[in-house]
């Protein structure tokens, strides 16, 4: 049975580290405010601020802002609008899809509302997913779910190819537990394939394997979760449609999979069912991977994208190039914390100013250029 909650106004300060692996009570594969390299403070904090930015599999961004209200653009209208009306109290990571929403609650529960990831139903308000407890960490998609706990991963929803773990089994309309995936420290939840951090910084994956994302070194359809071939220093991982991406504790980017439309960022737009390092990159503190783009953000601040342009999520004009086969310099952005999704990017910059880049960012449109956005 499930329960709606009912939220209030206060709201604790989330931030944390982006380059070491989640060792406490709280991560996130969407991004925080705080800066990468230093953890979060205690200092009064601007509560009209943004605290965290969470993307849909397609078009939708929204921010979780330290009042606690959600704030989203997209599906539909590029315009800022308020998600749920009133404010999310003990929020401690905001997850989205197109037709959902979840939080992780600092209690360690998770509550969703809009399209119910179990049962297909409309759910208007929060509400508690039985089944979870000690969550650290949560992602959706718009037909399923997962959670991590202190070291296992819970899937619940829909299992076409193989996205519990266990390939094509019936619909969980309650989270299950994703055989194989122990010890696990970091979690990364893509719209056909998942991926997990564990253990001393390896990487298993699950999922379609269509396009070599599990990143075994084939494209063979596997029924259980598989370990990435030869990477062992992984901090954190990040996954796209097709493509996967992991940071390396030495600052290096390896990616897998898809790379039809330069997603593996080696100069080569072609597919690569094993890591391959990504090309030109070090002192990377920071990745965050869209739908079939990539961002990094080194320990200077700077940020480098790669993939799929055409909508201007890599930081330049449209089909100039519609994609990018290596690194490009995002001009003009100094950043402290990064966050990708869909067919967009967004950056916190000195000062706590957010810009975003992409498909219809509001008052840019398809530009490229980022631009502010008034949460």
């Amino acid at each position: 049975m499930r329960a709606a909650i009912a939220f209030f106004v206060s709201v604790a300060f989330a931030g944390g580290c982006s380059k070491p692996r989640d060792e406490a009570a709280s991560a996130s594969s969407s991004a925080s405010s705080s800066s990468a390299a230093t953890t979060s403070s205690a200092h009064a904090v601007d509560e009209t601020g943004v605290a965290e930015i969470a993307f849909g599999a397609s078009k939708a961004v929204c921010a979780r802002k330290r009042s606690g209200m959600i704030r989203c653009w997209g599906p539909g209208p590029s315009e800022v609008r308020d998600d749920l009306g009133q404010p999310i109290g003990d929020a401690d990571q905001l997850a989205v899809s197109d037709s959902t929403r979840c939080v992780r609650v600092v209690d360690g529960t998770v509550s969703c509302w809009g399209r119910d990831i179990g049962t297909g139903r409309d759910q208007p308000m929060p509400t508690r997913v039985d089944g979870l407890a000690g969550v650290r960490e949560v992602g959706t998609k718009d037909d399923f779910g997962c959670a991590r706990t202190k070291d296992k991963v819970l899937c619940w929803g829909d299992d076409s190819h193989g996205k519990m773990g266990d390939w094509n089994g019936p619909a969980r309309a309650a989270p299950t537990v994703v055989p194989g995936v122990d010890g696990a420290q970091q979690l990364a939840v893509g719209i056909v394939h998942s991926c997990a951090v564990v253990g001393r910084g390896s990487v298993v994956c699950w999922g379609s394997n269509r396009d070599g994302q599990l990143g075994d070194g084939s494209k063979d359809v596997r029924k259980a979760p598989v370990a990435v071939h030869g990477v062992g220093s992984a901090t954190v991982v990040g996954v796209g449609l097709k493509h996967s991406c992991a940071l390396l504790g030495d600052g290096s980017v390896q990616c897998w999979g898809g790379g039809a439309l330069g997603e593996i960022g080696d100069g080569a737009a072609t597919d690569r069912p094993s890591p391959t390092r990504v090309k030109g990159l070090s002192g990377v503190v920071e990745i965050a991977v869209g739908h079939s783009h990539a961002c990094a953000r080194t320990e200077k601040g700077g940020v480098s994208c790669w993939g799929a342009n055409d909508h201007g999520q890599c930081g330049r004009p449209p089909g100039s190039p519609d994609h990018l086969a290596a690194p490009s310099t995002v001009p003009d952005v100094k950043a402290t914390k990064i966050a990708a999704g869909g067919h967009h990017t967004c950056a916190w910059v000195e000062g706590g100013e957010v810009r975003c880049w992409g498909e219809s960012v509001p008052g840019a449109g398809d530009s490229g250029k980022p631009v502010k956005v008034a949460w």
